[in-house]
């Protein structure tokens, strides 16, 4: 099959294939978020029609995603197999040294849900998918009820977080290739950390007793600080996406479908289960911004596993200079 073959090297026909794989996965990435987080504005006055708790608007929120998330793993396994949709028979193309033979079982593809890096990077993507699947949704309303806008005004600004998450996953993905992915992904938590962080201070009015009486004062986000965090945690995430799959592109070169399959389904099902337990956190405490202080304790999880399992182990600087006797310099 034609568009399955690559031509060698760094040839001009290969540049052209690898830049128009490149457009139409983002376009169809685009479109299909387009589709997918239409449901976070239509659900606000379903929400109202329905009587709904903030949990039951979670779960609502929450199916599609899990709808989505449940065929990921067949599908990132039948995409081995050279299956695809119309659009990318014309316009993508596929390396055969991704192809998995068709003596490889169903079941030898899922043995790697053994593996801890798997299981590893399905923590990682649960934040930056997950994670941004469930802000997308949750943000709208969050916006409604927080600052008291008009739902078109809050679908705007949450605009500003999801639109980034979409689109920048390429240059996420190129910073992957220049600088590795264990580095991107590094930074990525950190600063996810740090947003986190501020996002989830509550509105707070305190009072203190002054030489001229008390004195009340206020603390928190006002909403175009929030939108520049938001803004800032999307762009993170987009590149997360993309250091991601490029961990596994260089660890599982050969069974990328299956394992991006497993590590997608994570992603997705973080993204189903967040939005109810965002809802049941609200329900419980009463406090909006909780929904940014589970997201923060997840993050912290990300940054211990990683730390033990990828910092610990990378050689010091000049650490290997030092260890080479000087008669040897």
């Amino acid at each position: 099959m034609a568009n399955a073959m690559q031509p060698p090297g760094d040839s001009p026909q290969r540049t052209r294939q690898a830049w128009s794989v490149l457009i139409v996965s983002t376009f169809a990435f685009t479109v299909c978020f387009m589709v997918w987080m239409m449901f976070g504005v239509i659900g606000i006055p379903i929400k109202k029609m329905l009587n709904l708790n903030s949990t039951q608007f979670g779960l609502l929120m929450s199916m599609p995603v899990l709808t989505g998330s449940l065929v990921r793993v067949p599908l990132g396994i039948w995409t081995d197999m050279l299956g695809t949709l119309v659009l990318f028979w014309l316009f993508s193309y596929s390396d055969p040294a991704h192809l998995v033979p068709s003596s490889v079982k169903f079941t030898d593809q899922l043995r790697a849900l053994k593996d801890p890096k798997v299981l590893k990077y399905c923590q990682y993507y649960s934040i930056v998918f997950g994670g941004y699947v469930a802000l997308s949704l949750w943000m709208v309303q969050y916006y409604v009820g927080e600052y008291g806008l008009d739902i078109r005004v809050a679908a705007l600004l949450a605009a500003c977080f999801s639109l980034p998450g979409g689109v920048l996953r390429a240059i996420g993905g190129m910073l992957s290739d220049k600088y590795g992915a264990h580095s991107v992904t590094w930074w990525v938590m950190w600063v996810s950390w740090i947003c986190l962080f501020l996002l989830s201070y509550p509105q707070t009015d305190f009072t203190i007793l002054t030489v001229n009486g008390a004195k009340t004062f206020h603390l928190g986000l006002n909403v175009y600080a929030f939108t520049g965090l938001m803004f800032l945690l999307g762009i993170c995430w987009a590149f997360g996406k993309a250091s991601v799959f490029k961990y596994i592109s260089d660890d599982y070169p050969h069974n990328i479908g299956a394992i991006s399959g497993i590590v997608g389904l994570a992603g997705g099902m973080g993204g189903f289960i967040l939005p109810i337990l965002f809802g049941a956190l609200m329900d419980l405490t009463g406090i909006r911004s909780s929904a940014f202080m589970l997201m923060y304790g997840v993050v912290w999880v990300s940054l211990i596993w990683m730390y033990f399992t990828e910092v610990r182990r990378t050689p010091v600087m000049g650490s290997q200079d030092a260890a080479v006797p000087a008669a040897t310099r």
